[in-house]
């Protein structure tokens, strides 16, 4: 996934239109659109603001390919082990913020869940 359309999936993810997140960063919700098509490509001053209006990491943004495991991202040492174990299935990535305070039972519960919902979309 290119930088538009990360800006695109984490901006849907905090329920915010192209106008209002272009409001959070001080430019028209024409250039939010421009960067969601992959037209242009914000600087990386402006990619920090965008991470801030959008609670995530730049990361998130611009793609990382290997787990930060000096990261304080995860509260919880034993909950950064389990996403540790997440991070490797690609399918699963997007449960990385949304479970960063979650405890480790809760996180491998959830875990478990979608590997199980996996197979049986698979039909195994």
């Amino acid at each position: 996934m290119g930088i538009g359309e990360q800006i695109k999936h984490w901006r849907k993810l905090q329920n915010l239109s192209q106008y209002e997140l272009a409001t959070k960063l001080g430019v028209s919700d024409k250039t939010v659109s421009s960067w969601e098509i992959n037209r242009t490509e914000p600087q990386m001053g402006m990619i920090e603001k965008i991470c801030k209006a959008l609670n995530c990491k730049k990361t998130d943004i611009i793609g990382e390919d290997d787990f930060d495991t000096n990261s304080e991202y995860y509260l919880n040492p034993e909950t950064k082990k389990v996403a540790q174990e997440i991070f490797e299935n690609k399918e699963l990535r997007l449960l990385f913020d949304a479970a960063k305070d979650a405890s480790p039972e809760d996180l491998q519960t959830v875990h478990t869940m979608l590997l199980a919902l996996k197979k049986k979309e698979r039909n195994e």
